[in-house]
């Protein structure tokens, strides 16, 4: 057999097992979302989690007194939108890799 966790938009299975216990790894690493507006964090800010396509996938932070927010996610290409005063503001494409801080700038002025 093998089985399979659905998790953010993405599939990840176990190895083939019979008569045992079996395991789902998934891979994951720190998006580092760093917001700043005329080189001073943005603070208070909404930051939401959208896939490498565009779809939403339900996770928000809200950045920090240093302008940061974090998500532990998969290892896969993401986007990040981080609303401040009305605005919207989007982070390039960015892919997470396994067990680092990815740090992600988004900068407005």
């Amino acid at each position: 057999y093998k089985v399979r966790a659905d998790y953010l938009g993405a599939q990840f299975w176990s190895d083939v097992f019979q008569f045992q216990d079996a395991v789902v790894t998934i891979p994951r690493g720190v998006a580092q979302i760093v917001a700043t507006k005329s080189g001073s964090p943005v603070v208070g800010a909404a930051v939401y989690l959208f896939s490498g396509a565009g779809s939403y996938l339900g996770l928000t932070a809200v950045t920090s007194a240093e302008g940061k927010a974090e998500f532990l996610i998969p290892n896969r290409s993401y986007k990040f939108r981080v609303d401040e005063g009305g605005a919207q503001h989007w982070s390039a494409i960015t892919a997470i890799t396994e067990g680092q801080i990815n740090v992600i700038q988004v900068n407005w002025d």
